[in-house]
């Protein structure tokens, strides 16, 4: 998804959501249903504080609502603490996760 400046036509910010399948493991946590994601959500710096991702959450929301999901998750760096008010803004809940990787070995194409 892509917020467009309307007088001037630049880009003002781009998000990406997607929704799949809960695992069995999400169940208890999460209810039996499809799971939306959003990622990287970005808004040009000119653009900020103008409701711009506000704008773009809701879109993504309504996106994994037309996908048939009945959550939208994501995630932010601890630090980033200007996201984070947008994100309680518009009424999100904050979890108390800490998020882990391990590579898997294989290289990257």
């Amino acid at each position: 998804l892509f917020a467009r400046y309307s007088v001037i036509g630049s880009l003002a910010g781009a998000v990406g959501t997607l929704a799949a399948a809960a695992p069995d493991f999400l169940a208890g946590t999460a209810g039996a249903g499809r799971i939306g994601v959003m990622n990287d959500l970005f808004v040009t710096p000119a653009f900020r504080g103008r409701g711009v991702g506000s704008a773009l959450i809701s879109a993504c929301l309504e996106r994994c609502r037309d996908l048939g999901a009945i959550r939208m998750v994501w995630q932010t760096a601890v630090d980033n603490l200007a996201a984070q008010a947008v994100y309680d803004h518009v009424g999100a809940t904050r979890e108390g996760w800490v998020d882990y990787w391990l590579d898997t070995g294989l290289a990257q194409p």
